[in-house]
């Protein structure tokens, strides 16, 4: 008895997962983009025409802690192209398409489209004594670098279906410039800007964002730190840069658990202010219309605010 419910048990787990991923079968003259994270199927979705079918990956969890499932190997096998990062959080996709044994799979990382820079240590974070320096993979903050990474796919989906490149290249050239324009409204921020530092009492995915218009940070850890408990050297250390700085604003990710900001502010007084990282956004809120021009254009309003008011 044990074992013939053991096999139904397998018998419906596979089928659910036949069923789950009917959706994503590619229909005929269509090609099936299958992406790692939300910036990068927003990216799809504007430089693709109708003809492409575009998956993302559960996105329901942290990249730093994605393990793909089941059903995303199934997605990948049956895909024409994946795109992902290609960063450190992405150790799992070459075990992935090995799983997927797909002949037909390109793969497109989008770290090898743009200038890496490696995370740093500045004065003030919390770092494990043994970590190395690693690049930073948080590459989309940079709208800089979104035009470079939209670039690069525009290339590959033009390889991929040559029929379309004109669509594809024409839709790539209005999407960025709307990069553009966002861009220079970043740039001219800044240029305003009272204050150029920022005092970040979480871990720091912005290092490219604060390349791209001359920004300073001090920041609790580096971006990719799986740490959650400052020491309390490192609290101290932010609140007196705040209060020295006269800042009137602390920044967090839109993931923090807001314990080392809440200290943080207490010690020096300031508001706290989130910037979204795009590292979590899941479907559901894709659906409900999050895109990654809104959350650019959320974050500029958030760091206006941050930055531009001050008694300095």
């Amino acid at each position: 008895m044990k074992k013939i419910l053991s096999i139904i048990l397998i018998l419906t787990v596979v089928l659910c997962l036949f069923s789950s991923c009917k959706g994503s079968e590619t229909p005929k003259g269509e090609i099936t983009v299958v992406c790692s994270t939300f910036p990068i199927y927003d990216f799809v979705k504007n430089i693709a025409d109708d003809t492409v079918n575009i998956i993302l990956l559960d996105s329901t969890t942290d990249i730093h802690s994605f393990e793909p499932t089941a059903q995303d190997i199934m997605a990948l096998s049956q895909a024409d192209l994946f795109i992902c990062i290609g960063g450190v959080s992405d150790s799992w996709v070459d075990k992935a398409i090995g799983s997927a044994n797909s002949e037909k799979l390109s793969v497109l990382r989008l770290m090898d489209c743009v200038k890496q820079v490696n995370e740093e240590t500045v004065e003030g974070m919390q770092v494990e004594e043994e970590e190395e320096p690693e690049a930073d993979e948080h590459i989309w903050l940079s709208l800089k670098n979104a035009k470079l990474m939209c670039k690069g796919i525009c290339e590959k989906l033009c390889e991929i279906d040559s029929e379309k490149s004109k669509a594809f290249k024409t839709n790539l050239n209005e999407y960025v410039q709307k990069l553009n324009e966002l861009d220079k409204q970043y740039e001219k921020v800044v240029s305003l800007a009272k204050v150029k530092t920022l005092i970040f009492a979480d871990r720091f995915p912005f290092r490219y964002l604060c390349e791209d218009y001359g920004l300073e940070y001090f920041a609790a850890f580096p971006g990719c730190s799986s740490e959650t408990s400052a020491s309390f050297e490192t609290v101290s250390f932010l609140i007196e840069k705040t209060r020295e700085l006269n800042l009137r604003t602390i920044f967090v990710t839109e993931s923090s658990d807001m314990k080392i900001a809440e200290i943080v502010k207490y010690g020096s007084n300031a508001d706290i202010l989130v910037l979204n990282s795009c590292q979590s956004t899941h479907m559901a809120q894709i659906e409900n219309g999050a895109t990654y021009l809104g959350i650019m254009t959320d974050n500029l309003t958030a760091l206006e605010s941050g930055i531009s008011e001050h008694d300095n």
